[in-house]
Formats: C-alpha cells, structure tokens, sequence
C-alpha cells in the first residue's frame, strides 16, 4: 500500500533530514508495507517515528490503513503532487499530519502533532 513511492522522493527526504538543524540522526525501520524512519533530534526533544504515505488524497481510510507498530508521531504525505497535504479538518488521536514543510517545522515542536503551519497569505 505504502511503498508507492519513486526513489527520488525517499533521497529528498533523506537529504532534507540531513540538512535539519533539530536532526541528529535518522533511521531506516521500513516494513514490506511502509516506509517508516525514527528521527533522533537534539536539544532534549524525544525521537519521532514518521510515516511516509504514497496517498494523493489523505482521508480517514488512510488513516485507518496506517502501521500500528511502530506506532508512528507524524504522517507525512510524501507525494509533492498530493491534493490536501495539510488535512487539519480530522481527529488525528494526537499524531501529526501533514507535508514536508510541515513536517520540517513539526521537528522544531517537543510533540510534532501540536506544530501548525503558518497561515498563507495571498
């Protein structure tokens, strides 16, 4: 279901948390279904077990469909041609959700699931 996902997002990812100031190291821990890494941060935050989803479209089925162990702290819709990349109208059971620029501001946030992106202006 998951692993829907060309090889370049996965080195785009892996490069932005290389180039990620609250980023010590991360770890590979994919399943045969799921792309999932553990995020080490620094400054005393605790690591974050994030998902990256192949959906065009998050909605509750695929939240519903995501991996329980490990039990991820965000989901990141890695797909950059993704329709509602910051669903916010969800309950998310207190995990984030969101792109990579939200996820990329999350790792800043002792809980990534509390991070709200800025408001876009026109």
């Amino acid at each position: 279901m998951s692993k829907h996902l060309h090889p370049t997002i996965i080195e785009y990812f892996q490069s932005r948390m290389t180039d990620h100031s609250r980023v010590d190291t991360f770890d590979n821990i994919s399943t045969e279904e799921f792309f999932i890494y553990r995020i080490s941060r620094k400054g005393g935050l605790s690591p974050v077990v994030v998902w990256l989803s192949d959906a065009y479209h998050f909605t509750k089925a695929e939240y519903l469909a995501r991996p329980k162990r490990p039990k991820p702290n965000y989901i990141l819709i890695a797909r950059p041609e993704a329709t509602d990349s910051e669903p916010v109208s969800e309950d998310w059971d207190g995990i984030g959700v969101g792109n990579i620029a939200g996820f990329m501001g999350a790792l800043n946030k002792s809980r990534v699931c509390t991070y709200s992106p800025p408001k876009r202006t026109k």
